[in-house]
């Protein structure tokens, strides 16, 4: 995210969470930003569509494709 503020109350809502799952399509990912506030390797799930290189990220995390 390019806010700390946005960022740190995101990471707040997914250390409360059970269930870690980010909704995002192909165009989030591959960026660069000013702040990273969770790694991918502590989220459960990201549901995404098919535009994204599924096998540069499942090593990480488990991933959700939809067309």
């Amino acid at each position: 995210t390019y806010n700390i503020e946005e960022g740190s109350s995101q990471k707040i809502a997914l250390n409360n969470s059970i269930l870690r799952i980010i909704v995002a399509d192909h165009y989030k990912f591959d960026k660069e930003d000013f702040y990273q506030f969770y790694p991918l390797s502590d989220i459960d799930l990201i549901i995404t569509d098919d535009g994204i290189e599924k096998d540069k990220f499942t090593k990480y995390v488990n991933l959700v494709n939809l067309k």
